[in-house]
């Protein structure tokens, strides 16, 4: 079985503009601590695990995403991006394929389901096994991690597999997607049911599985030791359109559109490495490192 590391290039790059001085520059004066940050971790990853199999998504971006489409208060609670950050996810994309590693994003998809999208697409292809490492901080991805998987948050340098999601987020991982949506989610600013809380959406998932089996078993309800069981089922009674709109934005798509030839593969072309470490205006010390790490293990 193949390893493979899937990275939601957003999340690296957010983490490297907060924890990195903003007087990290290039040769224009123009900011370069983000760039900096993911050039880091993207050496780290190569030099010392090596991967044969490994791509990058980067978010498409919420004015044409589908689900801001479905439901506009999706994500208005965050602050857009400051110009000086927007400026080096450019630059980033640059370095990731000089770097000989393969790249998918835009056309208003969210990187998270650019990871659903490639590992759907290897494990539909019946030909090489794959087992994922999904490199990202946000839960929605849990969704995604089979039994051979795994959850590494660069953020806090964890990494969970599935047993352990189970165990964190109170419902296996194929049942995050329905929970998030009954329960809400504040960081997407998805309301949920109104008064069902964590614990509640947890107990409701582990015994009915699912939004489905939860309406088809609402009778049965009643009959659980539920504090405020008469309330809960009146709430799933009154939002039964709205947490089944909110599952279409919290399950992830993983039928977006993949270029024909996509692979994991790595491919590095030292010209093309070269070409990227100029254009992105990076210093010796680091292009020195980028050009030591992008070769290693290399085919």
């Amino acid at each position: 079985m193949s390893h493979a590391f899937l990275i939601d290039a957003s999340v690296l790059i957010f983490r490297a503009w907060h924890s990195l001085p903003p007087d990290i520059a290039g040769d224009c004066g123009r900011p370069l601590n983000a760039v900096y940050g993911y050039a880091r971790f993207l050496c780290g990853l190569l030099a010392r695990l090596q991967p044969r199999h490994i791509a990058v998504a980067f978010d498409g971006g919420l004015k044409n995403s589908f689900r801001r489409k479905l439901f506009p208060p999706y994500k208005a609670n965050r602050d857009p991006a400051p110009p000086e950050l927007r400026a080096q996810f450019p630059l980033c994309e640059i370095l990731t394929r000089g770097m000989g590693i393969a790249m998918v994003g835009g056309n208003g998809f969210e990187a998270d389901d650019y990871l659903a999208s490639m590992a759907r697409r290897c494990r539909a292809n019946g030909g090489e096994n794959f087992r994922f490492t999904f490199v990202t901080s946000d839960k929605d991805i849990a969704q995604l991690v089979g039994a051979d998987d795994e959850l590494w948050d660069p953020c806090r340098d964890r990494v969970r597999d599935a047993a352990q999601l189970h165990r964190l987020l109170g419902v296996a991982p194929p049942q995050v997607a329905d929970f998030l949506a009954l329960a809400g989610d504040s960081a997407d600013n998805i309301p949920g049911a109104a008064g069902i809380g964590v614990k509640t959406a947890g107990l409701l998932i582990n015994r009915f599985s699912s939004l489905e089996n939860i309406y088809a078993n609402i009778k049965h309800i009643e009959a659980m030791p539920l504090r405020n069981r008469r309330a809960v089922v009146q709430s799933l009674h009154e939002n039964r359109d709205r947490v089944f709109l909110y599952r279409r934005l919290t399950k992830l798509d993983g039928a977006v559109p993949l270029p024909a030839d996509f692979s994991l593969a790595r491919n590095v072309d030292a010209g093309e490495l070269e070409s990227a470490i100029i254009e992105t205006g990076i210093d010796p010390a680091l292009a020195g490192r980028v050009r030591r790490d992008a070769l290693a293990g290399a085919p």
